[in-house]
């Protein structure tokens, strides 16, 4: 890396995407933090405030392609940084079965888990290129399984999986794509009156850790935690019994 690599991160000021930012700057990055949580942004600009200069927070929306777009813009101004990372790793879940009432929340994580993907992905692809840079995107088990409760979520994981994978065959030898999916994450998200909390969930930083091991050996699909390493392989297999399992823990 040189003093000019920029990482833009969305969902950056708050559980994994708040270790992301802190790691990858430690390692001689600039980080342009996107967030929608004003308060979060104000708690990491505080935890960073003596190392101030290698960070741009911007507050913004993006699902929305001109105030990302200039939001990025101000993050490359005030750093002096070209855009080599793009990390998307905002997203909203919801534990609920789906019906008709359920489609205005549906909309909501449709719209913030792909489109607020996407946007940023489109506004920053050029200038990855020309970097030979790299997209990591955050995905989850639900990106390649069903999960009971979490309809809306796991079609917007299973469209970005598509997205990414097509986004490869168009971009192959100018940029690297990793997909991340990790196991439950010990944070505030994809928490509800139906789940159980998981004795073996991961804590950010580890999932942070194991996202710049995967990056720095150029990894395509980055299973993060022993239970998205099995529910692969055992529903890619014995789909019948990974929806039996899954549905002996999850079912309300």
């Amino acid at each position: 890396m040189n003093n000019n690599t920029l990482v833009i991160i969305t969902g950056a000021a708050g559980g994994i995407g708040r270790e992301l930012s802190l790691l990858f700057e430690s390692k001689g990055n600039k980080v342009g933090v996107l967030d929608f949580d004003k308060n979060k942004i104000k708690e990491m600009q505080t935890l960073v405030e003596h190392k101030k200069e290698n960070f741009s927070f911007k507050q913004v929306d993006i699902t929305r392609k001109e105030e990302t777009q200039k939001a990025i813009e101000e993050c490359k101004n005030e750093l002096n940084g070209s855009i080599h990372i793009l990390i998307n790793c905002a997203a909203i879940n919801k534990v609920e079965k789906f019906s008709i009432d359920s489609l205005n929340n549906f909309k909501n994580i449709i719209d913030v888990n792909i489109m607020g993907t996407i946007v940023p992905t489109a506004i920053c692809l050029g200038e990855i290129k020309k970097n030979k840079g790299t997209i990591i995107s955050f995905s989850s088990v639900a990106g390649f399984a069903p999960l009971y409760g979490r309809t809306a979520y796991c079609a917007s994981k299973h469209a970005l999986h598509g997205f990414f994978e097509s986004l490869r065959s168009e971009s192959k030898k100018q940029i690297d794509i990793m997909l991340v999916c990790p196991a439950f994450v010990d944070t505030g998200f994809g928490k509800g009156a139906y789940k159980k909390e998981d004795k073996n969930a991961l804590n950010p930083k580890e999932v942070a850790e194991a996202v710049w091991i995967g990056f720095s050996q150029k990894k395509s699909l980055l299973f993060i935690g022993k239970t998205a390493r099995l529910s692969y392989s055992v529903y890619k297999f014995f789909p019948k019994l990974y929806l039996k399992k899954m549905l002996q823990k999850n079912k309300f």
